[in-house]
């Protein structure tokens, strides 16, 4: 799989050099996920821990700019469309969660908290602290990344007071995140089902009738 999309990346590469539009092209290489090869006990993707969340993205800026720089802060794919346009100057339409990553290229740092789902699985990565919930299992996850950044060792239960405020967070998030979603059938925005909001209710993450 490597092998064949570094192939591909090369013909892309090589159309552009013999059209005379490399000089002038903004590309950005990125992947959805990540891969576990036994991480975890896991094989393949469809869980948010680091092997999974973790993906390539390189942003080749027209006319070599930026070239060489590595980012070390943490930034989501949901910023790739705010960066892009920022750096065309289109603004950014209010509905994005995202946000422009030019800053942080330039200067360093991050854009702040980053989330995971994969299906009813979802994680937040906040400073120097991971937590996961599985709303279908019960299942918490909880690393300090600060000691553990291969996320190897489960901290769910041991730090409460961290737990329930990043379980909050990721509530938050989550609520906002589904009622910003558009429905296949009628374009409407769509809201957390009732069952959703019970079990969030249920695990002391949101209060009812927020």
């Amino acid at each position: 799989g490597v092998t064949y999309t570094d192939a591909q990346v090369g013909r892309l590469f090589g159309f552009l050099e013999e059209a005379d539009l490399a000089d002038d092209t903004m590309l950005v290489i990125l992947s959805d996920h990540g891969e576990r090869f036994g991480e975890h006990g896991k094989m393949l993707h469809g869980w948010v821990t680091c092997e999974v969340a973790r993906v390539p993205l390189i942003i080749k800026f027209p006319r070599g700019r930026l070239a060489g720089r590595k980012v070390p802060g943490r930034v989501q794919l949901v910023d790739v469309v705010p960066t892009v346009l920022e750096f065309l100057g289109i603004p950014s339409r209010p509905e994005m969660r995202g946000v422009s990553m030019l800053k942080v290229i330039e200067e360093g740092g991050s854009t702040g908290p980053a989330y995971t789902e994969a299906g009813r699985r979802y994680a937040l990565r906040s400073g120097d602290w991971m937590f996961a919930h599985d709303f279908d299992t019960g299942e918490r996850q909880m690393y300090s990344l600060a000691r553990d950044p291969l996320e190897t060792t489960n901290l769910a239960g041991r730090h409460p007071d961290r737990e329930r405020a990043m379980g909050t967070d990721l509530a938050s998030w989550l609520e906002a995140a589904e009622a910003g979603k558009l429905s296949e059938t009628e374009g409407e925005k769509a809201r957390v089902d009732e069952s959703l909001r019970n079990l969030l209710e249920s695990l002391g993450y949101i209060n009812a009738g927020q």
